[in-house]
């Protein structure tokens, strides 16, 4: 009965084993292949996840406009430039309203006016290249040359000076006024561009301004500079380039002649030249 069992339709079993094996081995490797070619598809496709990067919304800004003037420094009131700052010999010159007709002119090439020269160790003062030069060569020390000529008490005098050497301290030259017998008084200047005027008692200083600063003033060695003062009564008024600066007043002389100065202080070298020098009567009233 066992036999019989094994065979199916009148057909052994085994036939029908050997009929079916050749389809499930078929089956079989094509499941491989499948299985091999999915893998290599998806080795190469590689799948990124990719973050959205999302803009913050910006508002829109907006840059003032803002007027020129706002855009500049702000700077104090200058007077007017003279337009060249060479010395000029021409008659239209800048120089105050009130200077009227000149009375005095000197180019100060000779000594055909009279200026008293001096020759010491400490310093000298003579005629060179067509100026008179004064020149310092010691600490305080003060050289002067006057004017031999009575003049007008009211009077607007102007002169032409070079620095030529300038030393480290606060050394001064310039135009002396109301030069009497007790008193006078200087208009002086620095080559650091400072200014003030001085009253002197004989030759000591006895009082001064304070010291005052002018971007006219041109400063340091060498430099030409174009100086004056108005005197009318009591009261002085001090130029730079035709250009009013700044004024003073002062009692104690009321009359006397003209000069020009170096004095040093703690300085050792000084040198300046004067080119010319003019003297002008003033009218009868302010201008």
């Amino acid at each position: 009965m066992s036999r019989i069992s094994n065979f199916h339709g009148g057909k052994p079993a085994t036939f029908r084993r050997s009929a079916d094996r050749p389809v499930r081995r078929m089956d079989t490797r094509m499941a491989a292949a499948a299985a091999v070619l999915a893998a290599i598809w998806l080795s190469a496709c590689t799948i990124e996840m990719v973050t959205p990067t999302i803009e913050p919304t910006r508002s829109p800004t907006f840059t003032p406009e803002l007027p020129l003037s706002a855009l500049l420094p702000t700077l104090e009131e200058i007077p007017t430039e003279p337009p060249t700052i060479a010395p000029t010999r021409t008659q239209g010159a800048l120089r105050p309203a009130e200077a009227d007709q000149r009375i005095f002119f000197d180019p100060l090439d000779d000594a055909i006016t009279g200026w008293n020269l001096t020759k010491t160790e400490a310093g000298t003062v003579d005629f060179s290249n067509g100026m008179l030069v004064f020149t310092v060569n010691s600490p305080y020390t003060s050289l002067i040359s006057e004017l031999p000529r009575e003049l007008p008490a009211d009077v607007y005098i102007e002169a032409t000076v070079q620095s030529l050497l300038c030393g480290e301290g606060l050394d001064t030259f310039g135009i002396i006024f109301r030069d009497g017998k007790d008193y006078s008084y200087r208009f002086a200047i620095s080559c650091f561009g400072q200014l003030r005027f001085e009253r002197f008692k004989g030759l000591e200083m006895e009082g001064a301004s304070v010291w005052r600063e002018t971007l006219g003033l041109l400063q340091g060695a060498p430099a030409t500079n174009r100086i004056g003062v108005l005197v009318r009564g009591q009261v002085f008024r001090f130029f730079v380039g035709g250009i009013e600066v700044f004024s003073g007043h002062d009692p104690m002389s009321t009359t006397g002649g003209v000069g020009l100065f170096i004095r040093t202080e703690k300085g050792k070298v000084l040198s300046v030249g004067f080119e010319e020098i003019a003297i002008y009567t003033l009218t009868e009233s302010p201008a």
